[in-house]
């Protein structure tokens, strides 16, 4: 199956937005700079909303519900500075900064919610702005179960969901080429219930979205030549949770995986990987992993930033989550994984976070990194560290970083080992 385009123009553009919001007759005021749109009732949840073409976007508030000896709290868990327990928000009438939005769905399953969209703004937004767009749960394109798929040359936005989405166990020789992906993601998923943060016992609406993804295993995945920007979660990832079983229906490998040549910006994570959760008895494992030529800029900027308070300060420009047990297996082969030739641009956080199943026999979960250039700002941007191999159990080294400064081959010598850390050049933007 291939979908494209052809002759000259613009690349023809799938939209999630069901309606451009500069129209202020549907705009109703209903409380001190808070704004109601009509008919958003019947929509499904909005991840984001944009407005004049990415000028400015929206901080979308998602409630945090915190159970104590005292009770029940409700409060603003994706407030930017101050703490999730801090800020009270028990609905849109404590909504208090200008693009501040409220969708009020109620995820957990009862009733009383009213459906709608609320904003602040200090005037009527369908006049203040001449484009508004609403990013509302779905994905782009969806790839299921399938094989022999190309995208090539269009463009997704303004989806809150995925852009591409995939999900399948085996699937083989996926391709996305020549594309754009612009503000994807950022609706509810999921909620995370019962939670124990500290003595206290939390539940919260869980947000995703990312630009290219295959949820399971593949043979021949190749993205390249895109242009992905603005995204809540990942530019790029495959992924899987094997779940800690054996049966063939949480077995998938990983194989021929190929990212190159794409413009990467302001994501939380630039490209993600995982394959968690494999015990002894499930094969799946990854092999022939390729990032290459790559230009990623400033992952953990941008819309990213609208993340709940304890899922902040874990972006990445290569991210690699780790699980409870064995993770991110390897082939034992050489150059099972290679970052190469690629530009890393200034980050939030770091620029590799990667955790993986380690042992000298699997030496090959460490990638092989060289010829690249990294950009940062001297003593204040990080590199995070990759796990030393010999280690045998999994590892999470999201708060271990070296600095940018005259250290860091050294550092990443002793991280990965001088034979798969040569060639790259450390540049600083002062």
């Amino acid at each position: 199956m291939t979908i494209t385009a052809y002759g000259s123009g613009a690349k023809p553009v799938i939209m999630g937005s069901p309606e451009n919001g500069a129209n202020a007759s549907k705009w109703t005021q209903v409380a001190t700079n808070i704004w109601r749109y009509a008919g958003s009732d019947s929509w499904d949840d909005v991840g984001n909303v944009v407005f004049n073409d990415g000028e400015r976007y929206g901080r979308k508030v998602v409630q945090l519900y915190v159970k104590n000896s005292s009770g029940q709290t409700i409060t603003d868990f994706t407030h930017p500075t101050a703490g999730a327990q801090s800020v009270s928000f028990s609905s849109y009438t404590d909504l208090k900064n200008d693009l501040d939005f409220y969708h009020d769905k109620n995820f957990s399953g009862g009733s009383g919610a009213s459906g709608y969209l609320y904003l602040y703004s200090t005037s009527n937004p369908g006049s203040r702005f001449s484009s508004i767009e609403f990013s509302v749960k779905q994905h782009g394109i969806e790839i299921y179960k399938a094989d022999n798929v190309r995208v090539d040359n269009v463009c997704v936005k303004y989806v809150g969901g995925h852009g591409i989405a995939g999900q399948g166990l085996n699937m083989q020789n996926i391709l996305v080429q020549n594309c754009e992906f612009g503000w994807i993601g950022g609706s509810i998923s999921d909620r995370i219930k019962n939670s124990v943060i500290g003595t206290e016992t939390v539940a919260y609406d869980l947000r995703y979205g990312n630009a290219v993804e295959i949820y399971g295993g593949c043979n021949n995945f190749c993205v390249q030549n895109n242009y992905i920007y603005q995204v809540y979660d990942a530019g790029i990832t495959q992924q899987f949770n094997c779940q800690s079983k054996t049966d063939s229906d949480h077995t998938a490998n990983q194989l021929n995986i190929y990212y190159h040549n794409n413009v990467i910006e302001n994501c939380n994570y630039s490209i993600e990987y995982f394959l968690s959760n494999c015990p002894a008895g499930n094969s799946s494992y990854i092999n022939n992993f390729q990032i290459t030529d790559n230009v990623m800029w400033n992952a953990g900027h941008g819309f990213c930033e609208t993340r709940g308070i304890w899922e902040r300060g874990f972006s990445a420009h290569v991210k690699a989550q780790s699980g409870s047990t064995s993770c991110n297996r390897f082939a034992n082969a050489e150059n099972a994984f290679v970052i190469s030739g690629n530009q890393f641009i200034g980050q939030r956080d770091a620029v590799f976070a990667i955790c993986s199943k380690m042992s000298a026999s699997n030496a090959n979960a460490n990638p092989v990194v060289t010829n690249n250039e990294f950009y940062g700002v001297y003593q204040t941007n990080k590199i995070g560290a990759v796990c030393n191999y010999n280690t045998g159990s999994d590892v999470s080294i999201h708060n271990v970083y070296a600095l940018y400064d005259t250290n860091i081959q050294t550092y990443m010598n002793g991280a990965i080992g001088a034979s798969k850390f040569s060639g790259n050049t450390i540049k600083f933007l002062f």
